[in-house]
């Protein structure tokens, strides 16, 4: 049987005082703030007790507290350069840890196996690799693929459940974010067999499992508005019918998770803190619009969505204003936030008022959530607004706006700060797109 240590004790195969020192900040501070929105178990608990017994895991914690003291320190801090020599070393050791754990792995290191993998995916894709990110995304959603008997009878479900929460939780966040160096893709028949959480056909136990619910059909809507073909003419009358009957599966299901959270709520208004509460909110108003706008059509069909828009910022400035009050730990979050529902006020909303205020919410708090960053999404959609509205008369409503980005490209150099955007412009003269090019650059800040 196994040893089960709690999250409180510090491990004993830590090998020095400087692992000793970088583990308590990761469970005081990475932790903390990670969870500083949405409380996850499996950073307060599951990872915290599979680091005393699992050198994988061990070496990636020790790699992602490392990153994140290296992120916080201004550029000309003597120190960061020993942040970074530790964090590189750290996950090279992960790595070596993870190949052994794999190379002999039984049933019963699932939770392990699994557990590095979302390690993984954090730390590459903070660092900006997301090409090896896609890697270990891809591994994961395949040993879900292939042990979904397993991971139903396992005795230690629950623990199982929390994990795989926590990939789906990463991968709507990949999906959301899309750079060039390695796109995420997600067919709907691979979204189902990766066993989905529930769906939402009966009442809401925990904040929990309506948090899980709203993941998982926020990666629905993701992946069912991306049929085959990135513009309509590509896109076969057989994709185009599978589009539109998973659009229309989706709209029913996001309304019916509408209601069972609120009813949760009605009945269990404690369910959880209210910051959490508006975070799920501001997820339930994206998705949403997402869905309800689609992925086809004249680009003034986001104009349709003023009072979603306005739902969306307004959450946004009471999480961002209650985040404000915390210290500086909750500056940092290895999990998805607030930033990607903001960007994509900031770049679909073409009411000049709100948008202006959904770029002031990325540029109020230098934050990482993840894979996104707060000050490069306020620079990438200041600029995207700049060349929208580029004209002798400054726009003083949507309709106003007459050149429009449809679609945009992104490249993103995490260490020189900067993302290289291709815009495909359309306007109301042209049937034709023009495409920009913008390289973008943003002012590194520190908590």
């Amino acid at each position: 049987m196994r040893t089960v240590s709690t999250p409180n004790s510090i491990p004993v195969n830590l090998c020095d005082v400087r692992e000793k020192r970088y583990f308590q900040f990761f469970r005081q501070r990475t932790v903390e703030s990670t969870n500083s929105l949405v409380g996850f178990t499996f950073w307060s608990r599951l990872v915290l007790q599979i680091v005393h017994a699992e050198p994988a895991i061990k070496h990636a914690a020790l790699a992602l507290g490392a990153l994140h003291q290296y992120l916080q320190l201004p550029d000309e801090d003597p120190t960061r350069v020993d942040h970074l020599a530790f964090t590189e070393e750290q996950h090279r050791k992960a790595l070596t840890a993870a190949k052994m754990l794999v190379a002999s792995a039984t049933p019963e290191d699932l939770d392990r196996v699994l557990a590095a993998c979302v390690l993984f995916i954090c730390y590459e894709g903070i660092r900006g690799d997301y090409a090896a990110s896609r890697v270990h995304m891809e591994s994961g959603r395949s040993i879900v693929k292939n042990n979904r008997e397993r991971l139903r009878q396992s005795s230690r479900r629950n623990d199982l459940v929390e994990i795989q929460y926590a990939l789906a939780r990463l991968d709507l966040s990949a999906l959301t974010f899309q750079d060039t160096s390695a796109p995420m893709t997600l067919s709907v028949d691979e979204y189902y067999q990766i066993q989905p959480s529930t769906i939402p056909d009966m009442e809401f136990n925990t904040f929990a499992e309506a948090h899980a619910s709203l993941t998982d059909l926020a990666r629905l809507v993701l992946i069912a508005d991306t049929p085959s073909s990135d513009s309509i003419t590509g896109a076969s009358n057989w994709n185009m019918d599978v589009y539109n009957t998973e659009r229309a599966k989706c709209a029913i299901l996001v309304r019916r998770w509408k209601a069972n959270f609120e009813g949760l709520l009605f009945y269990h208004p404690d369910a959880a803190p209210p910051l959490s509460i508006n975070m799920l909110r501001m997820m339930h108003a994206i998705t949403s619009i997402m869905i309800a706008a689609g992925e086809f059509g004249l680009d003034t069909r986001w104009d349709e969505h003023y009072d979603g828009f306005v739902e969306i910022v307004d959450l946004a400035e009471l999480i961002v204003a209650e985040l404000c009050q915390f210290e500086c730990q909750s500056f940092f979050s290895v999990e998805q936030g607030y930033i990607d529902g903001a960007f994509l006020v900031a770049t679909r909303c073409r009411d000049p008022v709100i948008r202006r205020r959904a770029i002031e919410v990325l540029r109020r708090l230098p934050r990482q959530e993840g894979i996104w960053q707060s000050a490069g999404a306020a620079a990438v959609a200041q600029r995207w607004m700049e060349v929208e509205e580029e004209g002798p008369k400054a726009p003083e409503c949507a309709s106003d706006v007459r050149t429009r980005v449809s679609s945009a490209r992104t490249s993103a150099n995490v260490d020189a700060s900067s993302v290289r955007l291709q815009l495909y412009m359309s306007t109301r003269e042209s049937a034709h797109p023009v495409v920009r090019e913008e390289y973008v650059r943003w002012q590194k800040k520190r908590d």
